[in-house]
């Protein structure tokens, strides 16, 4: 039977538990970018000096970063010792602090503020002290000027220095500037005992179809070793795609040929003699961005980025526009002895060509000949185009951020299947139609006295299906079901430990999310909830039925 109970143990009433914080604030200067290479298990340190006036306990924090999706970082949390009230003179003797709690975290949207949970947290009397706070295997932190002070009834706080090596080397400043932590510290009033809130998910809705693909690289060496002298070709069928090696020649740009003008991180619509046909429609124009991508209409913003200059795969398989992502990469033609982007047609195909465009580096002193030398091709007679490269620098940029993607994505929503190696694709299709999985995700997480729903998207067709809530989540990659009739499609809880919940997209029947009310009674923390959709459809494979990815919360004291 289905019912819409989730569990009865947590259907009665809650009240949210008491949760403060002090947000260091931007200083009177522009945001900075801390520069770190990409990946990085070097220590970066902030310091900071602290003032409790009443008792805490810190739970987390929360901090921008540019860190890519899948990769875990580790924050420590750091105080001086005891008669120890400032970190100054103590940046590099580790002898002088003390580790209080370790959290790590998994970047699952990017880019992204990463949110740590210090486990049983960090409980802090009155006084003042100095505290670091360390952070490994992240790339691209952000910080701000300083230093500052930022207080609240409870504590204050004045910042700082950032070390690129904590304990190991002395703060420096970045030119004029001197660096602090730029983001917010969450505590509890009082000395408490607190306990993480998480929600993780695990594999994929089945019948996922994409007409994207997309490889990236986060060096110039492994960019330039996979592209230089490649030439790959995306054949226009009419219904998507054919991803293939190609053997166009690369043409130079003739003396005719239109330069851009001179940007950074900008773009340039190129009009269309005639009408260029896409998989899924066609375009009189181009948007040529400077940092290598190419689109029938601009998608600035990306979705969820900052800075559009960061080649971003979420940000990619969900631009609003078809994009043809040639060579994401942070390109400058402003910069001494750059070459240009130039452009023309011939014989009714549009050569879009980075002619020796260099890497940004870090500053004019800092310049080094990194540039590329890639082209674009769009045959506006057959809808074919070509992506051929020449020379790709390996000389990475002085600020240590060489991110690349190479790619297509239709535009709108596409499904993430993982990167292709285009060193060695032969013959991949790309349709034009892609299909989201069905997908379930928890709304916020599962602190005790709050409420969170399960909500199902992608579904395929009008009707109905089930969310179960069980306590017991199967192991990754789950149990396959393709023996019964779904192939690539897998069950992820226990249905024999939970409960279902009716979903549809019906009027009248109950609607596609799943409320949640969970108690505040911390006796329940570490509790785990396992939740999974299935959703009818007769034309989806022999059994009929479409299943979600898993979704586990574990229930706590503090969580974002």
């Amino acid at each position: 039977m289905l019912i819409r109970v989730a569990l009865a143990s947590f259907a009665f009433a809650a009240v949210a538990a008491a949760q403060s914080f002090l947000q260091i604030n931007p200083g009177p200067g522009a945001l900075q970018y801390l520069w770190v290479p990409a990946p990085s298990a070097n220590p970066v340190g902030f310091f900071m000096d602290m003032t409790v006036t009443n008792p805490i306990t810190i739970q987390g924090l929360s901090f921008p970063s540019y860190t890519p999706v899948g990769q875990s970082i580790t924050v420590d949390f750091y105080t001086t010792n005891t008669g120890l009230t400032t970190y100054v003179n103590s940046e590099t003797l580790l002898a002088n602090w003390t580790l209080r709690a370790t959290a790590t975290s998994s970047i699952t949207v990017a880019p992204t503020t990463p949110n740590v949970c210090f486990g049983a947290g960090v409980q802090l009397n009155p006084g003042t002290f100095g505290v670091a706070i360390v952070v490994r295997n992240a790339n691209n932190l952000f910080s701000n000027l300083g230093p500052q002070t930022i207080s609240n009834a409870d504590l204050s706080v004045t910042v700082g220095a950032v070390s690129a090596q904590a304990f190991t080397t002395a703060p420096s400043a970045y030119g004029t500037n001197t660096f602090h932590f730029n983001g917010t510290i969450f505590y509890a009033p009082g000395l408490v005992t607190s306990a993480c809130a998480t929600r993780t998910s695990v594999g994929t809705g089945c019948n996922n179809v994409s007409g994207s693909f997309y490889q990236s690289w986060n060096t110039n060496a492994a960019m330039s070793a996979a592209l230089t002298n490649r030439n790959l070709s995306l054949v226009n069928t009419g219904a998507g795609y054919v991803l293939a090696q190609g053997s166009s020649p690369y043409v130079p740009p003739s003396a005719t040929a239109t330069a851009l003008p001179a940007s950074n991180n900008g773009e340039a619509i190129i009009p269309l003699p005639s009408p260029l046909s896409y998989p899924g429609g066609t375009t009189s124009q181009l948007v040529v961005n400077t940092d290598g991508h190419i689109s029938t209409a601009s998608n600035l913003p990306f979705p969820g980025i900052s800075y559009n200059f960061m080649p971003y795969v979420d940000g990619f398989l969900n631009a609003i526009n078809p994009i043809w992502a040639v060579c994401w990469h942070n390109f400058n033609t402003t910069e001494l002895n750059s070459g240009l982007i130039k452009w023309e047609v011939v014989n009714n195909v549009c050569y879009v060509t980075w002619d020796n465009v260099e890497s940004l580096p870090g500053t004019a002193a800092a310049q080094t000949a990194n540039a590329c030398r890639f082209q674009a091709q769009f045959d506006l007679n057959t809808g074919n185009v070509n992506y051929v490269y020449q020379a790709m620098t390996t000389i990475g940029g002085s600020q240590s951020y060489d991110d690349t993607i190479v790619g297509w994505s239709p535009g709108g929503a596409s499904p993430n299947l993982g990167p292709t190696d285009v060193t060695t694709v032969t013959a991949l299709l790309l349709p034009a139609a892609e299909t989201l999985g069905l997908k379930v995700a928890a709304t916020a997480a599962p602190v005790l006295g709050s409420t969170i729903d399960f909500v199902t998207t992608n579904t395929t067709n009008v009707g109905i299906g089930v969310n179960y809530l069980s306590v017991v989540p199967l192991p990754g990659p789950g149990i396959d079901l393709g023996i019964l009739g779904a192939p690539g499609c897998s069950a992820h809880v226990d249905i024999n430990a939970g409960v279902g919940n009716l979903i549809s997209n019906v009027p009248g029947l109950p609607p596609l999310n799943v409320t949640l009310p969970l108690p505040n009674n911390p006796a329940l923390a570490g509790f785990v909830v396992a939740s999974q959709s299935i959703w009818l459809d007769g034309a989806a494979n022999a059994l009929g039925l479409l299943t979600s990815n898993g979704v586990t919360v574990t229930l706590g004291l503090f969580g974002l």
